[in-house]
């Protein structure tokens, strides 16, 4: 059978990919001697899911593992994509049992605490916040950088707090690079003056100073007249100023509103000493150069800001110190668990498997963080990593079982791994096949993953036949 064409438009942008119009191929023994490949390629019509390869795959476990850490057994049933298999966002309203994961490794910037103090006192309302990375979340699966950071940001505004609140969504999200900023810049409106405000924006954002060479050099090309430029200074002085929890001073923050017309320098200079007096001067300031150069700074913020903290945070948790953190609390919550300590006798390399086991066991895990953990493994070490991380999302988003250990073993580590790559869900399978018992929990789940997904299939056959494509 064929594959069915899927093409989607969002935003003014096409998506588009072939989905499987097949139940997939015999892979590796387990169902008696076969279990079914579960496919890497699948996708739900209609909501702009694009076909996964293996990276993808093991994207989408890095999400899935990210969305289940910090929460108990059986806890997040109901939150379980019943195709993919994947623990989705709404697993982040649920309450958390594991302290975050920034304390346990010492990680040193926080987002949330910028965002909402802002180093000035102003206070951001975290609900705010909230609805801001849901407006944003589709977004980000179309197009994770380009269309999120050159947007205005709803129910926040374009100034700080909006460069603050992007970078807090961006960084919980997917690693932010040298290519995902080349994404943005190329996608950033308003010309050359707009695309210079942007890269100033990203390199203090990201922890260079308005004196850096470069960033001088970009604030030259961002306008077109000393007065101008004198504002897109001051408003880097004052964001780098935030980025870096040194609040600026009375004096600095009334020489940045000097390069004002006199109605709005008298606005700025009215609010210095008081409680968000460095996030008004900066307002002051941007609304009085381009709008679109004022969005290209909002933007280049957002991600600079969020490339400084995932650089301290894969600083701090592939550390010794934050591995050790986490692997002496991985070794704890395994001792506790018959499931867990099971698990980990089969596994080629215990300490990854602890290691595993301490990150899920924290709160506030992002996908980067998953992933700078991951990547930071042997081989060997990967596929004890990824069996700790299955076991945990199993056991989170199924019922309670009434069966042995190393049947729960098997049924946890194949449903908790179905939203990996094939790569993956193989090295677990593996794993499991060593002992009758887990082999049998791990058969009965296939089986249970086959059901749920039937619907799906039935749908893409009947489509693939009468249609072709959509």
């Amino acid at each position: 059978m064929g594959k069915l064409h899927v093409s989607i438009d969002h935003g003014g942008q096409r998506v588009e990919f072939d989905s499987p119009g097949t139940e997939g191929n015999p892979g590796i023994g387990l169902d008696g001697d076969l279990v079914y490949d579960f496919g890497d390629d699948f996708g739900i019509l209609g909501l702009g899911k694009a076909v996964r390869s293996a990276t993808k795959g093991v994207a989408r476990f890095t999400r899935s593992a990210a969305n289940a850490a910090g929460h108990g057994a059986h806890t997040l049933t109901r939150v379980t994509d019943k195709v993919t298999g994947e623990v989705t966002d709404a697993a982040r309203r649920v309450p958390v049992v594991g302290k975050p994961l920034r304390a346990a490794v010492g990680a040193t910037v926080e987002p949330v605490r910028l965002a909402t103090s802002l180093a000035s006192g102003r206070r951001i309302d975290r609900a705010v916040v909230d609805s801001f990375r849901r407006s944003v979340r589709e977004a980000r699966t179309l197009a994770p950088y380009a269309q999120l950071v050159v947007s205005a940001v709803p129910g926040i505004g374009t100034g700080l707090s909006a460069a603050m609140a992007g970078g807090l969504v961006l960084a919980e999200g997917r690693p932010v690079n040298e290519a995902a900023v080349a994404a943005a810049r190329a996608a950033v409106p308003g010309g050359p003056m707009a695309v210079a405000a942007f890269d100033a924006a990203v390199a203090v954002g990201s922890g260079k100073p308005v004196s850096d060479a470069a960033v001088a050099a970009a604030v030259a090309n961002a306008a077109p007249d000393q007065r101008s430029r004198e504002r897109i200074r001051g408003a880097l002085e004052v964001a780098g100023g935030v980025a870096r929890g040194k609040p600026i001073d009375k004096v600095a923050l009334t020489a940045a509103a000097h390069a004002l017309a006199p109605e709005a320098r008298t606005r700025a200079e009215a609010v210095v000493g008081k409680p968000g007096a460095q996030e008004a001067v900066y307002d002051e300031l941007v609304a009085a150069v381009p709008a679109s150069v004022s969005r290209a700074t909002v933007a280049g913020l957002a991600l600079g800001f969020a490339m400084e903290d995932q650089r301290d945070l894969h600083a701090a948790v592939t550390s010794a110190a934050g591995r050790a953190a986490l692997v002496k609390a991985g070794s704890e919550v395994v001792a506790k668990s018959d499931v867990l300590r099971t698990a980990a006798k089969d596994v080629p390399d215990r300490a990854a498997f602890d290691l595993g086991m301490g990150l899920m066991r924290h709160g506030e895990v992002t996908e980067p963080a998953v992933a700078y953990l991951r990547d930071s493994l042997t081989p060997r070490g990967k596929v004890s990593f990824d069996a700790a991380l299955a076991v945990h999302v199993g056991a989170v988003s199924n019922p309670r079982l009434t069966a042995g250990t190393r049947y729960k073993v098997g049924y946890y580590a194949v449903t908790g791994s179905v939203a990996g790559s094939r790569e993956q869900r193989e090295g677990i399978v593996k794993l499991l096949s060593k002992n009758p018992e887990a082999k049998s929990g791990a058969a009965s789940a296939v089986r249970a993953v086959r059901r749920r997904r039937s619907w799906w299939r039935r749908m893409v056959a009947w489509l693939t036949t009468k249609q072709g494509s959509v």
